[in-house]
């Protein structure tokens, strides 16, 4: 019984010290490099691109526009 004793208390510190990583870690990326993360991810929250369009109008043999160009707002996602 004694040798599983051990065993237990070996793995019941290694358990303790991962999570004492982890916390260390947690708290570094929170306390002391939130500054840091916040303007980078002000930095990256908006990107303007001007795309030009991949047709023209199109008229009608009168000349009336059948079909024209307008602004519009697209959002990209990571799919």
């Amino acid at each position: 019984m004694d040798r599983s004793g051990s065993r237990l208390k070996i793995l019941a510190l290694l358990v303790a010290l991962m999570f004492g990583a982890l916390s260390t870690r947690l708290w570094f990326l929170q306390v002391l490099a939130s500054e840091k993360f916040k303007q980078e991810g002000l930095n990256n929250s908006l990107r303007l691109s001007q795309l030009p369009a991949p047709r023209g109008r199109i008229l009608a043999s009168n000349g009336e526009v059948l079909v024209g160009n307008r602004q519009d707002l697209e959002v990209l996602g990571l799919a």
